[in-house]
């Protein structure tokens, strides 16, 4: 049976009685402690270090974990655990996931994002400014003729406000059907659609059918967005860029392969 041992209890394992401070500037050679004869250097916890999970810990506390890892891996060797199928097995896979993540790095390494490409794919998002926002109010009745009755009011010269907070059934109503400013994408496309043909000033001459009922739409105003600064999203594209490098690598590799799936 193939054992697995918890990762959190091998973290506490690893992270118990802390040590004296370590010296500030330790060169790479320095060694730090020795267990049983063996000398663990400042080089070896620098490695320790890169590889381990991103938690805050002291510099103490991570020599401690380095001590009580090569506790464990001399008493492994003692009982020959490193001679087992399971050892054997976990070592090839740890081999191939290591070489597969080293053969990523070497392409994103060799074929690095630009900058010229991530500025592309900014100004071809955001070139024009930030998406369209609309800032409108609206009144829902339950039906087409209550509609068509709220327009002719409308018509007549009433406030489109007061009229909302008289008539609408919507929970904006008492606040005369304002919505605010949202964009498009963000009501059901039957109101987006009506909302972004108005002119600004002008309501809808015709009821606006939604799943919700039936609307009568006033846009106040348009505008666009701020864009996001070029320096704020610039990481977000770069990982977009790199996984799209790295399925292209991926499906070259492929292409060039002679695979026969049984």
């Amino acid at each position: 049976m193939n054992h697995r041992f918890p990762r959190r209890l091998a973290g506490a394992i690893l992270a118990t009685a802390l040590l004296p401070a370590l010296p500030q500037a330790a060169e790479p050679g320095s060694v730090l402690a020795t267990v049983n004869g063996k000398a663990l250097e400042q080089q070896t916890l620098d490695q320790y270090v890169a590889r381990r999970p991103d938690r805050p810990s002291t510099p103490e506390a991570l020599l401690q974990e380095l001590i009580n890892l090569e506790l464990l891996v001399q008493d492994a060797e003692a009982k020959k655990l490193d001679q087992s199928p399971e050892f054997a097995v976990d070592m090839e896979m740890s081999r191939r996931s290591l070489l597969a993540q080293l053969a990523l790095q070497d392409q994103l390494k060799s074929n690095p994002v630009s900058e010229e490409s991530i500025r592309e794919i900014y100004d071809r998002q955001f070139g024009a400014g930030g998406e369209e926002e609309l800032k409108a109010r609206h009144i829902l009745l339950a039906s087409e003729e209550e509609a068509k009755a709220v327009i002719a009011q409308l018509d007549g010269g009433a406030d489109f406000a007061s009229v909302a907070k008289e008539r609408s059934t919507g929970p904006s109503g008492p606040q005369g059907g304002d919505l605010g400013w949202f964009s498009p994408g963000q009501m059901v496309p039957e109101f987006a659609a009506a909302a972004s043909a108005l002119e600004a000033g002008k309501y809808s001459q015709a009821p606006v059918q939604t799943q919700f009922g039936w609307h009568v739409i006033l846009l106040e105003e348009r505008r666009r967005s701020e864009p996001p600064p070029y320096e704020q999203v610039k990481p977000q594209i770069a990982e977009m860029l790199e996984s799209m490098a790295v399925r292209d690598y991926l499906e070259g590799l492929r292409g060039s392969a002679k695979i026969e799936v049984k």
